[in-house]
């Protein structure tokens, strides 16, 4: 049986189930190294299976899933912007939310966009 999943799908894929371990990162180890306040465990559960279904998805090769990758990242900008104006002074906290957001940035444009390289 061959698999007839684009390649664009499969990098975004990893990268979406790579913000799903920085979701990990996030929630439940940072706050237990900074003695912050850890979020409620079903919180987090539900935020790591989102995206990671959303990941799951892409992988599959579904082509109304870049829909949703894109709304995951207008909730992330959202967030993002939230945390970096807000009073959180962990910079863990900060830098992690960044590149998360990066991380779903370039999967919603690796979907959006057909990038390949040309081969002289």
């Amino acid at each position: 049986m061959s698999n007839t999943v684009s390649l664009n799908f499969r990098k975004s894929s990893n990268l979406i189930f790579i913000s799903a371990g920085l979701i990990f990162f996030l929630q439940l180890v940072v706050p237990l190294i900074s003695k912050n306040e850890v979020n409620p465990i079903y919180l987090v559960v539900i935020n790591i299976l989102l995206v990671g279904g959303v990941g799951f998805l892409v992988r599959q090769g579904y082509q109304w899933t870049k829909y949703f990758t894109l709304l995951l990242l207008v909730l992330y900008l959202i967030e993002v912007t939230a945390i970096l104006t807000g009073h959180i002074t962990d910079l863990t906290t900060k830098i992690a939310s960044v590149s998360q957001l990066l991380l779903l940035t370039w999967a919603t444009i690796i979907l959006f966009f057909n990038l390949k390289k040309k081969v002289n």
